[in-house]
């Protein structure tokens, strides 16, 4: 499975959503993530010493190895969970990386390593890549993988809202959730019409985004030292915040 979508559009949440939905299922759930530009591709895939003739185990390799491991540990398979393996890869692919990605796929589930070793992996092991595009993406690869595209249009202010919300303490939540419908809305479409290009406008911008951030660490900053505020105290200092968050940036005029 590929996920591709731009830096911020929730790749990894929505990975780890996918995880937390097996798990709830009843599958036994084991991931490995590995940022593949954090090494290069020959310590990631492994290589033969060119001097020396031996092999060097590579990163991601030596991960496929473990996962070709049983599980059961002698016990009746009837006795066990469901098990999903899911190896997690993040980052841009090169040409080696996408080569044993295809040999996966051509050969049912099994890859030939440099050193000519065989590995034959578990049906149970799954693929997950996040990627920024698919442009380096052969046409004969796309069409044996599922894709998922997101934009950063899936993951908005209302959802970092109401996730922020859910860790608030529950004598908070109905109060808060309140404030926000109240001014959220109109003071995204005021400061929207206050800036010329408009700041919110722009796909490949995500100001909003941190507009939201500054007014949660704000206001959390406020009012996290005195517990006991009033109602109306408590709005002032999310009016206080909004304030410095959004308007603080915009022209005298406005």
């Amino acid at each position: 499975i590929v996920v591709v979508g731009p830096p911020g559009c929730g790749k990894s949440e929505c990975i780890k959503t996918f995880a937390v939905a097996e798990r709830e299922r009843g599958k036994t759930i084991t991931i490995q993530s590995v940022f593949t530009k954090a090494v290069e591709s020959e310590e990631l895939l492994g290589f033969v010493h060119p001097k020396t003739k031996e092999w060097k185990e590579g990163l991601l390799t030596s991960l496929l190895r473990k996962f070709c491991i049983p599980t059961n540990n002698g016990l009746p398979v009837i006795d066990m969970k469901p098990v999903m393996k899911i190896m997690q890869l993040d980052g841009e692919a090169d040409g080696g990386q996408m080569e044993l990605l295809q040999q996966i796929l051509d050969h049912n589930g099994s890859v030939v390593l440099s050193n000519s070793e065989r590995l034959v992996l578990p049906q149970s092991l799954r693929f997950i890549w996040e990627l920024d595009s698919l442009e380096n993406l052969s046409p004969s690869l796309l069409a044996n993988v599922g894709v998922l595209v997101m934009t950063e249009g899936d993951v908005g202010w209302k959802i970092m809202l109401v996730q922020w919300l859910e860790h608030r303490p529950e004598t908070d939540q109905d109060l808060l959730t309140s404030f926000c419908n109240s001014y959220m809305e109109k003071l995204v479409d005021y400061v929207s019409k206050c800036t010329q290009p408009p700041i919110f406008g722009c796909k490949e911008s995500n100001a909003l985004d941190w507009f939201f951030i500054s007014l949660l660490i704000c206001f959390q900053s406020l009012v996290n030292p005195y517990p006991e505020l009033s109602d109306v105290e408590y709005e002032r200092y999310f009016n206080y915040a909004c304030i410095w968050a959004f308007a603080g940036t915009l022209s005298m005029e406005h």
